[in-house]
């Protein structure tokens, strides 16, 4: 095998980017648990394992008590030199939902106040429909969307982990408050095509840099598709999702609304949580990976000193239970 085959085999492999973002990660203090394997049903109807390359978390706590985690799923994609990502951004005027930072606090006993610090992160980043990988004698579509789909496929696993352990809570000091994103990592140059572009100024420019501009990253969403609406189903079947419906109208037996928690928990809410979990993929160029990740930190650690209680969780030892009830004023 000469020199540049494998080479170049070793790097399309995206081993070598896997074992850079992972050794990103443990620098940053994370924890890297490897590949996050989850099951879901082929294109022939078969149930088969899939997983997304990465899987990591950060832990918050106090002295004594436990605060919140932060998650990450990552899938890698290396590019070859010269091949440019070039994505399709979302007309200005279409209605945009922020969210690639994920909280899954529907079914706990504590709530987030306020999102700012968790949209926040978007603030410079463009929202786009679909992308390319495009190269000087032709394109691939299915690079990007196979990336993206591994991600949103694995997020409704890690949401319902989260709302099904929620509903089984026995010590509040042990309730913790969850965050996740999905991240696609690329050696690729990430593009963007110019708002207001029309076929004549693709038909008139001289090169691929007249018609685009160039990002550090960007948020690719899809609303749930069809097959992911049938597979989410599938997995509140799987929890039961009964258990978790118990656990929040327990909990609105007892809520009083505050100023910054002034409605109940509800079961659609928490619904809406596990299959809007797949529908943001943060894609961006490993070069940006490190502050990417910092960013994330700082967000859920400013977000985590804005929560609020809504209901007290203790164990009865006696009766071998979690009693449930409502604040001390």
């Amino acid at each position: 095998m000469s020199n540049t085959k494998w080479k170049d085999s070793l790097l399309k492999s995206s081993l070598p980017l896997e074992h850079l973002v992972a050794a990103s990660l443990a620098k940053l203090d994370w924890d890297v648990w490897g590949q996050f394997t989850y099951s879901r049903k082929n294109e022939s109807g078969i149930a088969t394992d899939f997983s997304a390359d990465l899987h990591a978390f950060k832990e918050y706590s106090t002295q004594t008590h436990w605060l919140g985690t932060l998650q990450v799923l990552i899938e890698c994609k290396y590019a070859s030199p010269g091949v440019r990502w070039v994505f399709l951004p979302y007309p200005e005027t279409a209605q945009l939902f922020s969210g690639v930072l994920k909280v899954f606090d529907q079914v706990a006993n504590k709530r987030v106040t306020t999102h700012r610090f968790l949209s926040e992160i978007e603030n410079d980043l463009e929202y786009c429909i679909r992308g390319i990988s495009i190269y000087d004698s032709g394109f691939d579509e299915n690079a990007i969307q196979k990336g993206a789909s591994q991600l949103r496929y694995a997020m409704p696993r890690i949401a319902e982990r989260f709302i099904s352990g929620h509903a089984h809570d026995w010590h509040d000091e042990d309730i913790v408050l969850p965050f996740a994103c999905a991240i696609l990592v690329t050696t690729a140059p990430i593009y963007c095509l110019k708002q207001g572009l029309t076929l004549e100024n693709i038909y008139e420019a001289g090169s691929l840099d007249e018609v685009v501009v160039e990002r550090d990253a960007v948020v690719l969403w899809e609303e749930s598709s069809p097959d992911r609406e049938r597979y989410v189903r599938d997995i509140l079947n799987d929890i039961p999702f009964s258990d978790v419906c118990q656990r929040i109208a327990t909990y609105e037996e007892v809520f009083v609304p505050t100023k910054k928690v002034r409605y109940p928990p509800s079961d659609w809410e928490a619904k809406r949580a596990v299959s809007d979990s797949g529908n943001h993929v943060l894609v961006i160029n490993v070069d940006r990976l490190d502050a990417v990740l910092k960013a994330l930190d700082k967000a859920v650690k400013r977000t985590l000193k804005r929560v609020e209680k809504i209901a007290e969780v203790r164990f009865d030892k006696d009766n071998r239970q979690a009693v449930i009830s409502a604040l001390e004023k």
